[in-house]
């Protein structure tokens, strides 16, 4: 495909899904920017975008990332770890330590929970773990569940519905972490 064939199928792409698209973006409203480090607020518009956009196991994944950021922020400005100590944790490890310590609740460490399980189940995708998945998600069925209608499901309402709870909740705890600025 040449580039004119490709900028009209992208047109064509474009036109189709604009008002699936509006209708993502009047979901999440808009994201507060007040206040938040500078890499912060750029993860979280390009999550926002990847929802947008229909790219929705990208949103979870980036998600994932975000809380990795703010865990991590949140702890080495407490003066709690260096950076050299951080880099030896992992999300649920900074997870725990973010709750015993008081910096996130026990409502925000399940979802934070639940976010790094599907981060994780997808970054490191094997049958056994995304099977697991499958029956946890789909527990009415008796038969197990195999991999590809756990992904079908998943790829449909469901990563969308992940992402959009996930983004809800980075956007929350970022808010809550970092605050607005005056003025904002």
């Amino acid at each position: 495909m040449d580039r004119n064939k490709f900028k009209d199928h992208l047109r064509k792409r474009d036109e189709e899904t604009l008002d699936e698209r509006c209708e993502r973006r009047e979901e999440l409203g808009t994201t507060a920017s007040g206040g938040l480090p500078n890499l912060l607020w750029e993860y979280l518009r390009e999550a926002d975008d990847l929802y947008i956009r229909g790219h929705f196991v990208a949103a979870n994944l980036l998600c994932g990332t975000i809380i990795e950021i703010i865990l991590a922020d949140q702890l080495r400005s407490a003066g709690r770890l260096t950076q050299g100590e951080l880099e030896q944790f992992k999300l649920n490890q900074m997870a725990i330590l973010c709750h015993r310590l008081g910096i996130i609740s026990q409502l925000e460490k399940q979802h934070i929970d639940e976010l790094r399980r599907l981060r994780n189940a997808l970054v490191h995708a094997n049958a056994g773990k995304l099977s697991k998945m499958g029956k946890k998600h789909y527990p009415s069925l008796d038969s197990d569940v195999s991999v590809s209608f756990f992904l079908t499901s998943f790829l449909g309402e469901g990563a969308q519905r992940e992402a959009r709870s996930h983004i809800r909740v980075v956007r929350n705890l970022s808010l809550r972490l970092y605050g607005l600025q005056e003025g904002q």
